[in-house]
């Protein structure tokens, strides 16, 4: 029913969409009978949102939340490896450091201090909440500073400048 009520694009739409690099250029002509292949880029985070559809994004959260393990909060331990060097190599004892900030960070954000170390597991509401959050930030980045031109994909010469301003 939702395929019935699916605006199919223009050939406007189409071309435009192709010519920005945001979709790929069709081989042969559509028929009318064929799914639409294109699916219009969303301009902010509602119309993403809307897009994915409240179901899908309830069960992709809960299946993410799933997966997390029981972690431990580490504390002042790796407070003062919080700093990482651009161009040091990543060995193993560094990979592991980020992965302790990166617990902590998801622990502390989502209420779980914990001053023992006794594992923990993130509750769904609060974890809810993180990703929520975290989407918001993630999407102003990656829209408003990486994808330069707008067209939904990161090309080289926008990796190239968010590199070099790194």
């Amino acid at each position: 029913m939702a395929d019935a009520l699916e605006k199919h694009p223009t050939s406007r739409e189409l071309y435009e969409s192709c010519l920005s690099g945001a979709h790929d250029r069709p081989f042969i002509p559509r028929l009318r009978s064929d799914p639409p292949s294109f699916h219009p880029l969303p301009h902010n985070l509602l119309e993403f949102r809307k897009q994915e559809g409240k179901e899908e994004r309830e069960r992709h959260l809960h299946e993410l939340w799933k997966r997390l393990p029981n972690m431990r909060y580490h504390g002042s331990e790796v407070a003062s490896s919080r700093m990482f060097s651009a161009g040091e190599p990543l060995m193993a004892q560094r990979a592991e450091e980020m992965r302790k900030v990166y617990e902590d960070e998801l622990l502390g954000k989502c209420g779980c201090h914990i001053t023992n170390e006794r594992p923990s597991h993130i509750r769904w509401p609060e974890f809810r909440r993180y990703a929520e959050t975290k989407e918001v930030e993630l999407w102003s980045i990656f829209h408003d500073e990486l994808d330069l031109d707008g067209n939904g994909h990161l090309d080289e010469h926008e990796l190239a400048f968010a590199l070099s301003k790194a």
